[in-house]
Protein backbone atom coordinates (compact mmCIF):
# COMPACT_ATOMS: atom_id res chain seq x y z
CA UNK A 1 0.00 0.00 0.00
CA UNK A 2 1.42 3.47 -1.11
CA UNK A 3 2.61 5.84 2.09
CA UNK A 4 -0.71 8.87 1.97
CA UNK A 5 0.74 11.87 0.92
CA UNK A 6 -1.70 14.32 -0.85
CA UNK A 7 -1.04 17.86 -1.02
CA UNK A 8 2.79 16.96 0.49
CA UNK A 9 1.45 15.71 3.87
CA UNK A 10 3.66 13.11 5.76
CA UNK A 11 0.18 12.00 8.38
CA UNK A 12 -2.90 10.49 8.22
CA UNK A 13 -5.76 12.29 8.94
CA UNK A 14 -6.10 9.89 11.89
CA UNK A 15 -2.87 10.12 12.78
CA UNK A 16 -2.83 14.03 13.13
CA UNK A 17 -5.84 13.73 14.97
CA UNK A 18 -4.12 11.44 17.39
CA UNK A 19 -1.14 13.76 17.59
CA UNK A 20 -3.00 16.57 18.78
CA UNK A 21 -4.91 14.94 21.38
CA UNK A 22 -1.56 13.52 22.41
CA UNK A 23 -0.51 17.46 22.11
CA UNK A 24 -3.41 18.36 24.39
CA UNK A 25 -2.78 16.11 27.07
CA UNK A 26 0.94 16.99 27.29
CA UNK A 27 0.09 20.48 27.66
CA UNK A 28 -2.35 20.01 30.26
CA UNK A 29 0.48 17.95 31.95
CA UNK A 30 2.57 20.68 31.84
CA UNK A 31 0.26 23.37 33.11
CA UNK A 32 -0.72 20.90 36.04
CA UNK A 33 2.80 20.73 36.90
CA UNK A 34 3.11 24.70 36.51
CA UNK A 35 0.86 25.22 38.78
CA UNK A 36 1.97 23.57 41.77
CA UNK A 37 -0.31 22.15 44.41
CA UNK A 38 -0.13 22.74 47.64
CA UNK A 39 2.04 20.83 49.91
CA UNK A 40 0.69 18.57 52.60
CA UNK A 41 2.87 21.02 54.99
CA UNK A 42 0.73 24.44 54.06
CA UNK A 43 -2.25 22.21 53.83
CA UNK A 44 -1.53 21.34 57.47
CA UNK A 45 -0.35 25.23 58.87
CA UNK A 46 -3.37 26.52 57.53
CA UNK A 47 -5.74 23.96 59.43
CA UNK A 48 -3.61 24.75 62.57
CA UNK A 49 -4.10 28.63 61.86
CA UNK A 50 -7.81 28.42 61.33
CA UNK A 51 -8.11 26.05 64.64
CA UNK A 52 -6.56 28.93 66.97
CA UNK A 53 -8.55 31.45 65.17
CA UNK A 54 -12.05 29.75 65.75
CA UNK A 55 -10.39 28.08 69.35
CA UNK A 56 -13.44 29.56 71.08
CA UNK A 57 -15.90 28.58 68.92
CA UNK A 58 -14.44 25.14 68.48
CA UNK A 59 -14.69 24.33 72.66
CA UNK A 60 -17.83 26.58 73.35
CA UNK A 61 -19.01 23.04 74.71
CA UNK A 62 -17.00 23.03 77.07
CA UNK A 63 -17.88 26.07 78.32
CA UNK A 64 -21.21 25.78 78.07
CA UNK A 65 -22.49 23.08 78.80
CA UNK A 66 -26.20 23.74 76.55
CA UNK A 67 -24.06 23.42 73.75
CA UNK A 68 -23.81 19.81 71.86
CA UNK A 69 -20.06 18.20 71.60
CA UNK A 70 -21.60 17.80 67.96
CA UNK A 71 -23.79 20.06 65.08
CA UNK A 72 -24.98 16.67 63.75
CA UNK A 73 -28.06 16.61 65.44
CA UNK A 74 -30.32 16.57 61.94
CA UNK A 75 -28.11 13.67 60.59
CA UNK A 76 -28.75 11.68 63.87
CA UNK A 77 -32.71 12.73 63.56
CA UNK A 78 -32.87 10.95 60.00
CA UNK A 79 -30.16 8.17 61.02
CA UNK A 80 -33.28 6.10 61.98
CA UNK A 81 -35.21 6.39 58.71
CA UNK A 82 -31.73 5.70 56.95
CA UNK A 83 -31.16 2.71 58.60
CA UNK A 84 -34.85 1.57 58.15
CA UNK A 85 -34.19 1.86 54.66
CA UNK A 86 -31.26 0.15 54.36
CA UNK A 87 -32.11 -2.84 56.14
CA UNK A 88 -35.72 -3.43 55.52
CA UNK A 89 -35.85 -1.65 51.60
CA UNK A 90 -37.76 1.12 53.04
CA UNK A 91 -41.53 0.75 54.31
CA UNK A 92 -44.08 -1.65 52.01
CA UNK A 93 -46.93 0.87 52.24
CA UNK A 94 -47.29 4.16 52.57
CA UNK A 95 -49.60 4.08 55.33
CA UNK A 96 -46.71 2.92 56.69
CA UNK A 97 -44.15 5.54 56.36
CA UNK A 98 -47.40 7.55 58.12
CA UNK A 99 -47.18 5.55 61.11
CA UNK A 100 -43.85 5.30 61.30
CA UNK A 101 -42.89 8.91 61.12
CA UNK A 102 -45.18 10.85 64.26
CA UNK A 103 -43.70 7.81 66.31
CA UNK A 104 -40.24 8.84 65.74
CA UNK A 105 -41.03 12.31 65.42
CA UNK A 106 -42.52 12.36 68.61
CA UNK A 107 -39.77 9.98 70.50
CA UNK A 108 -36.98 12.49 68.81
CA UNK A 109 -38.94 15.35 70.17
CA UNK A 110 -39.00 13.65 73.78
CA UNK A 111 -35.21 13.31 73.65
CA UNK A 112 -34.35 16.32 72.74
CA UNK A 113 -36.45 17.82 75.86
CA UNK A 114 -34.20 14.89 78.02
CA UNK A 115 -37.17 12.26 78.65
CA UNK A 116 -36.35 8.78 78.29
CA UNK A 117 -38.05 7.37 75.21
CA UNK A 118 -38.80 4.51 76.62
CA UNK A 119 -40.70 6.03 79.31
CA UNK A 120 -42.28 8.87 76.72
CA UNK A 121 -43.73 5.69 74.63
CA UNK A 122 -44.94 3.89 78.30
CA UNK A 123 -46.89 7.00 79.45
CA UNK A 124 -48.15 7.90 75.62
CA UNK A 125 -49.86 4.11 75.86
CA UNK A 126 -50.83 5.11 79.67
CA UNK A 127 -52.67 8.05 78.38
CA UNK A 128 -50.41 10.52 79.77
CA UNK A 129 -49.67 12.14 76.77
CA UNK A 130 -46.06 14.45 76.75
CA UNK A 131 -46.27 17.75 74.49
CA UNK A 132 -43.13 19.67 74.66
CA UNK A 133 -43.42 23.30 75.96
CA UNK A 134 -44.96 25.97 73.33
CA UNK A 135 -42.41 28.30 72.05
CA UNK A 136 -43.82 32.12 72.85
Amino acid sequence: MPPYRPRGRTRHPDQRRNHSADYRVRSGRRGRTLQQPRSAAEDARQLIDRLHRRRDDILRFLHHLTVPFTNNQAEQDIRMAKIQMKVFGGWRTLDGTNRWRPVRSYLATARKHGLNPMTALRDLFAGNLWLPPAHK
